[in-house]
């Protein structure tokens, strides 16, 4: 077993307590999900599911980036997000397993499902404006580039509007099968 020589603050039980475990994760994840990840998800949604330390995350990004195994990119609106190099595949085939399974899988689930949710933000709009009775929520399912349905509610306050939105940006897909389902009087 491999010696404990991270900071363990607020890694839960079966987290990563080791340097070299952190590192091989983020090369696994950037590996195994073939798409440039954002900086905040590889530090802080990793360290708020407990997975490992914010600080040591934060350490992994950057050793595996100066060490270029990560490559970073800068967005338009200057914002990080990295993915693996050669040298970085190599390293997550060759030391995959030295991570154990359970968080390989939590870990890649957890950054699978908010790049879908990131997707969902810049592909769907929700549109919550302030009524008189309430808060209108505007949710539209749009596909490249076209409106596909788009379905207003009145809520009655801004929790339930903001609850609307989360739910609908959760899964779209989900509401427009069910919304055409329900006018179409049948299952798809």
């Amino acid at each position: 077993m491999m010696e404990m020589d991270a900071i363990n603050t607020g890694v839960a039980p079966g987290g990563l307590t080791n340097r070299t475990e952190i590192r091989v994760l983020i090369c696994y994840l950037l590996n195994a999900i073939g798409e440039p990840v954002p900086y905040n998800f590889l530090t802080d949604k990793l360290s708020a599911e407990g997975i490992a330390n914010y600080f040591e995350l934060c350490d992994a990004v950057a050793t595996l980036e100066e060490n270029g195994n990560i490559t970073a990119l800068v967005d338009s609106e200057g914002k990080k997000t990295y993915h693996i190099s050669s040298s970085g595949a190599d390293i997550a085939a060759t030391l995959e397993r030295t991570v154990p399974l359970a968080v390989r899988d939590k870990a890649c689930s957890y950054i699978i499902k908010l790049l879908a949710r990131v997707r969902n933000e810049k592909e769907n709009d929700v549109i919550i404006t302030k009524e008189k009775r309430g808060y209108k929520v505007t949710c539209r399912v749009v596909d490249m580039g076209k409106e596909l349905m788009g379905v207003s509610l009145l809520v009655p306050n801004e929790a339930c509007a903001k609850t609307v939105k989360e739910s609908f940006l959760n899964n779209p897909t989900e509401t427009f099968i069910k919304v055409t389902e329900a006018l179409l009087d049948h299952k798809l």
